[in-house]
Parts: structure tokens; C-alpha cells; sequence
């Protein structure tokens, strides 16, 4: 583990000074968040405590990805260093990483890192390693550089509306996913009124352009779904919609109900207007075939995250330290990965094999960390909270924390105890309440 350095800095805006972690080496293999930290600009970031200026500090940077073969230096022109001195911070860098690459480890192109100049054309380095090109690179610093545009605009809706119609082609789902990246790393790193702002201008580009307009369809049409829907009315819907994007999404949100019956059901609309309709008999026709493979893809996809999730387990629970084990599967840890640890934990406890099930509930637990250090302070409380045992430990957990139990804080708590009733998890919803109303005696 390479530790950051605290360092002195004073704030250019008013100048308060104030310490910061400063880190000289990222070992991905180590310390696998500190590359999407450097990725989104966080690393050696300081933010002054009493005005909120950020300002990106100008510190040499060893980057290693050994998954990657990549040696990367990152030594900023704004240093001024004389090519002695730089030779020297190289030498230093070098030898702390390499005493710590196992002997047998070492390959060549740890001889000789490449060296940037620009954080930027460090990070671009990183990605095309991950596999983007110099296009994809480029197309999403053109995002950016329209998101800021807009962002320019918001306030002045003449301006607003005329880049939304001069761009509107490239306000596409690429976009779209970009801007909500964008505010969810602000509410990650605690900035909740830009966070809020930049979903709040999601919605009204959404509203203004093409794409987005298709995309408020789909959501209307899948919330007019519900769990009392039936299989003939899920068919209506779909035969209902002239969109593709619709009935895909229909087709997702209700995949239970798309079976042999409903198949069968289409198959029959069809025919029986072949004879007076030929147009739309023929449209149906095209419609079931397209349905077919969706749901085919859906499938196959499923079985596939789900072999994916259980082979990450199974490696995870063949590492001698589980910490380290879940430590270098990060980035696998989704929906599919936590389904089959779940699926896993029940088997084990029915079974009553309890080295098992003590071995998976600590991959849980692991797992649940690694997840809360990606989720802002609110949420790693409810998360806490939601795993401790009902009264004692939830009481002395909301005692500690009483700072953070704000009325938006019950707020949230009431939000997503009515989300886990809309979604039959009633006990956890139950647990919630309780919990809640703990809160408020404390607050």
C-alpha cells in the first residue's frame, strides 16, 4: 500500500490554509477506487474547507495497472523541475513501487515509465489501456464540453432551446448517461445542490429534445404497469405501441408475463386479421418476431451475468484473505454478483453448513463496504442501520450519528420505507419504520 502524504497548502480564493492527502503512487492492484477517484479528477483535489474552492494540485504521480502492463509518470510542467531534480523524483517513485512488485513480477516494462506531461493525457493513457479509442475519447470530451455549454445557458431559455434544437442529434443515450454520471459524483462527493441541479436539468432536456421525448413514452408506458397487469394487458400495450424503444421496455419491465400463452395470444391477433388487414397483420407478425428476440437476448444475457457473478464468488472464496479477495473484484460487484451471494448465503444456512455460510456472510459484509465507500454519507448510514440488529445496536448507531438526523435525513428514511413496501419487501420496510421512529426520539 502506497499511503497518502499530508501537505500544506493555502487557499488561492481566501487564503485559508489548510492539509490535504497528497498521493505519489496509485497501485491499481492495491488500491483499485483510486483509479475511477483519478479518472474523475478527486485525486490530489484539495477543497478548501472554508470557501469551497477546488484546485487540483500539481504533484508528480506514479500510476501502475500491472493488469494492463501500464507504468505510467505523471511529472506536471508547473513543477519547473531542472532534468536533474527530475530524475531524481523519478528515481524515488520507482524504487518505493518496486519494492513491493514481488521479484518475480517484474517484466519490463516496469524499466522505463512513460511520461506525461498533462493529467489529461495520463487519464486518456489509462482508458485506451481499458480498451476506448482516441474517437471514443474524443466524443465524450465533446459531451462534456456541450454539457458545460448548456449548463452556460440554464437561466436563459432563448439560449437553452436553441442549442437543444442545433444539438439535438447529439443528445442521445450517451449523453444522457454522461450527465447523470456527472450528477451522481457530485452527490457521491457530498455537493448535493449541483447533484440535484444537474438531475433537475436532465428532466428539462429530456422534455426539449427528441431523445428524450421517446424516453419520457417509455417511462409512461412502464409505469402504467403494475403487479396486478395480466398477461392480456400487457398485450394491448405492446400491440398499442409504435415505438421500438416502448415495446422493449415493456417487454423488459414485465418479462414474466412474455410467455408461451402471450405468444400464442399474438400469434392469433395476427392471423385473424390477415384476411381484412393485411398491413397490420403483417406488422403484428414482425412485432412477435422481434419480441421473440428480445426475450432470447434477455435470457442469454441473464445466464451469462449470472455465470460471470458465480464465477467472481467462486475466485473470491479462493483467496486465503476474503478482504483481498473482494478488494480485486470491485469492479464485478453488480445486481447479478449480489443475487448469487444471496442465493449462496440462503443455500448454505438451509443446508446447516455453517463454515459456509460464516465464509459468505463475511464476503457479504466486505462487499457491503466496499459499496458504502462509493455511496454518499446518508446512504452508508441507512445501509448501516438496515444491517444492525433492531433495538440496541440501531439505537447506539442513531446516538453516534445524531449529527446527521436532519428532517431530510427522515425524509429519505420515509422514501425508501414506502420503496420497499411498493416492492413486498415488507419486513425491511417494517424494520425501517421502527428504526425511523428511533431517529426521531433521539434527533
Amino acid at each position: 500500500m502506497f499511503p497518502p502524504q499530508k501537505v500544506a497548502v493555502t487557499c488561492p480564493q481566501c487564503r485559508t490554509p489548510y492539509s490535504v492527502d497528497v498521493y505519489s503512487i496509485v497501485d491499481v492492484r492495491q488500491e483499485p477506487a483510486l483509479k475511477q477517484k483519478l479518472l474523475r479528477g478527486q485525486l490530489n483535489l484539495s477543497v478548501c474547507p472554508a470557501c469551497g474552492q477546488e484546485n487540483p494540485l500539481s504533484a508528480p504521480l506514479l500510476y501502475h495497472d500491472p493488469s494492463h502492463d501500464l507504468l505510467a509518470l505523471y511529472l506536471p510542467t508547473e513543477l519547473g523541475a531542472s532534468e536533474m531534480e527530475r530524475q531524481r523524483i523519478i528515481g524515488e517513485l520507482m524504487n518505493r513501487l518496486m519494492a513491493q512488485v514481488p521479484s518475480q513480477e517484474r517484466r519490463g516494462y516496469l524499466l522505463q515509465p512513460r511520461q506525461f506531461l498533462t493529467m489529461q493525457s495520463l487519464m486518456d493513457a489509462i482508458l485506451m489501456a481499458d480498451g476506448y479509442t482516441r474517437e471514443e475519447l474524443d466524443k465524450q470530451r465533446a459531451r462534456a464540453s456541450l454539457l458545460q455549454r448548456i449548463i452556460a445557458a440554464v437561466g436563459n431559455e432563448e439560449v437553452l432551446r436553441t442549442l437543444v434544437r442545433e444539438h439535438d442529434g447529439e443528445l442521445d443515450g450517451p449523453f444522457f448517461g454522461f450527465l447523470t454520471a456527472v450528477a451522481e459524483d457530485a452527490l457521491a462527493e457530498g455537493k448535493e445542490q449541483l447533484g440535484n441541479a444537474l438531475f433537475g436539468l436532465r428532466e428539462l432536456l429530456l422534455s426539449m429534445c427528441s431523445f428524450g421525448k421517446k424516453v419520457l413514452a417509455t417511462r409512461e408506458a412502464v409505469a402504467s404497469l403494475s403487479d396486478k397487469t395480466t398477461r392480456e394487458e400487457l398485450l394491448e400495450k405492446i400491440v398499442a405501441a409504435r415505438d421500438d424503444e416502448v415495446v422493449d421496455a415493456l417487454v423488459m419491465a414485465a418479462r414474466p408475463l412474455v410467455d408461451y400463452v402471450f405468444f400464442q395470444q399474438l400469434t392469433r391477433r395476427a392471423d385473424s386479421l390477415k384476411s381484412r388487414d393485411k398491413a397490420e397483420a403483417k406488422r403484428l407478425e414482425r412485432l412477435r418476431d422481434h419480441i421473440v428476440d428480445l426475450t432470447a437476448s434477455l435470457d442469454r444475457s441473464a445466464r451469462e451475468a449470472m455465470e460471470r457473478a458465480a464465477d467472481t464468488l467462486r475466485d473470491i472464496l479462493g483467496h486465503a484473505d476474503v478482504r483481498e479477495g473482494v478488494r480485486q473484484h470491485e469492479d464485478e460487484i453488480d445486481d447479478a454478483f449480489l443475487s448469487v451471494l444471496s442465493m449462496n448465503l440462503q443455500a448454505a444456512q438451509q443446508q446447516g453448513r455453517r463454515d459456509i455460510f460464516e465464509t459468505l456472510r463475511q464476503v457479504w459484509d466486505e462487499v457491503q463496504n466496499v459499496l458504502d465507500k462509493e455511496s454518499p454519507p446518508e446512504m452508508r448510514l441507512l445501509n448501516r442501520l438496515m444491517r444492525a440488529e433492531y433495538p440496541e445496536e440501531t439505537r447506539a448507531l442513531l446516538a453516534e450519528n445524531r449529527a446527521q438526523l436532519t428532517e431530510e435525513f427522515l425524509n429519505i428514511m420515509d422514501g425508501l420505507a414506502a420503496q420497499l413496501e411498493e416492492d413486498k419487501a415488507l419486513e425491511a420496510a417494517k424494520k425501517m419504520r421502527a428504526i425511523r421512529a428511533q431517529a426521531v426520539l433521539i434527533a
